[in-house]
C-alpha cells in the first residue's frame, strides 16, 4: 500500500525510492557533444542569418511602400 504525506504542498510519495535521472549516457554524451561545439563559430553564424533577415525586412518594406512614396513625390 502507497500513502501520501500531506504537508507538503506537492504529493510525495512514502516509500518510493527518488527519481533517478533517465538515461545518465545520453546526459554524458550531450555534455561532451557541447564541449566540443565551437560557440563562438555558432554565433557569428546566427548573427549573419539575423542580419540577413533584418535586410529581407527592410527591403519588402521598401518595396511594400514605395508605391506611397512615389505618388507623394509626383503630386
Amino acid at each position: 500500500m502507497q500513502t501520501t504525506s500531506g504537508v507538503s504542498s506537492l504529493s510525495v510519495s512514502i516509500g518510493e525510492h527518488p527519481p533517478a535521472m533517465p538515461d545518465r549516457e545520453l546526459f554524458g554524451t550531450m555534455m561532451r557533444q557541447a564541449q566540443e561545439t565551437d560557440w563562438d563559430l555558432m554565433i557569428v553564424k546566427i548573427d549573419k542569418w539575423i542580419s540577413r533577415i533584418g535586410a529581407l525586412v527592410l527591403v519588402l518594406s521598401a518595396l511594400y511602400f514605395s508605391p506611397l512614396l512615389l505618388s507623394m513625390l509626383l503630386r
